[in-house]
């Protein structure tokens, strides 16, 4: 069966073969199938050479525009491709590459045959989406791994190797808060408003009257969210207690 990537999917492409108009290139992830960089999605600007901008072999993070099934053809940009995406696919591509070589070393510290091996990560995949993926999920307790029924020493030697190399997610949390105080004592009563969320695991960085910045760091998203929620919510309380001025806005954590 034909594996054709998504539309909107960023890619790893090497470029093969340039020409005046555009450039094909190879796509690893799908058995090097062919895809075509047009001159028109090299660059945002006009191009008057392409070779000013790729090279042969060059290895580029793309996003694919277009698929032709008919025509099996795939049509992929550069210049649609955001400095964050590329830092996005690049960091996913060494997260797997480390996945593969901890799968790899976990075959040869249980000695279990290729077929086997081939198996028991086939069902990873499937279970939790790919192999670091999977790496995470033992890190993180997730239910399911032990129901795989993957070979003894292969699964004991992998969640080791998991809890040895990988580590869980940090996400953060950013929210910049306005506190403001008309009467004589306000900055004492700003002071008392800001102390009512020491204790726990919240940073407040002054930038300024009346501008604060609140942090917040942990491995579970929602809980930090819910977190600074409820921070949130005790400054207002507090603020609206003191007869402050108090407006937030808050970033999901990322």
């Amino acid at each position: 069966m034909i594996r054709y990537p998504q539309v909107g999917e960023f890619l790893l492409a090497t470029v093969k073969k340039i020409m005046p108009f555009g450039a094909f290139c190879t796509l690893e992830e799908y058995g090097n199938r062919e895809a075509f960089l047009h001159i028109s999605e090299v660059a945002p600007r006009w191009i008057k050479n392409i070779h000013e901008f790729i090279k042969d072999g060059q290895k580029l993070v793309a996003v694919v525009i277009r698929i032709d099934q008919q025509k099996d053809q795939v049509d992929i940009s550069l210049k649609q491709v955001t400095e964050r995406d590329k830092m996005n696919k690049l960091e996913e591509v060494r997260r797997e590459n480390r996945a593969q070589g901890i799968f790899e070393a976990a075959r040869k510290e249980s000695k279990i045959g290729i077929e086997a091996f081939q198996a028991a990560r086939l069902k990873l995949e499937q279970k939790f989406g790919g192999r670091h993926e999977a790496l995470q999920a033992i890190v993180d307790a997730t239910p399911g791994f032990e129901e795989l029924g993957l070979p003894e020493t292969f699964a004991k030697a992998l969640s080791d190797l998991a809890k040895k190399n990988i580590k869980k997610p940090v996400f953060d949390i950013d929210t910049v808060v306005e506190l403001t105080c008309y009467a004589d004592n306000g900055i004492e009563t700003v002071k008392g408003i800001l102390s009512s969320i020491k204790g726990g695991n919240v940073r407040v960085i002054y930038e300024g009257a009346p501008h604060y910045r609140l942090k917040l760091s942990g491995t579970d998203a929602q809980l930090v969210e819910k977190e600074m929620d409820n921070v949130i919510a005790t400054l207002e309380k507090e603020a609206e207690n003191a007869g402050c001025a108090f407006i937030s806005k808050t970033s999901k954590a990322a």
